[in-house]
């Protein structure tokens, strides 16, 4: 009968570890979204910088 508190002592266990591993998978997603964010924002900083070059016209000769 002792086999059934070890199997279940083991399952516990591996519930508590599947749960610590989601919970920090949840905050690397978040660390991952809020970098995320950081990059459009200075991608649309990009391009607004782009938008106000004035470039000359290249003429063909």
């Amino acid at each position: 009968m002792i086999w059934v508190a070890v199997v279940g002592g083991i399952a516990v266990l591996g519930f508590v570890a599947v749960a610590v591993y989601a919970v920090m998978l949840r905050h690397k997603m978040d660390d991952v979204m809020a970098e995320v964010a950081v990059v459009r924002k200075r991608v649309e900083e990009i391009g607004v910088l782009i938008g106000q070059l004035d470039l000359p016209s290249r003429s063909l000769k």
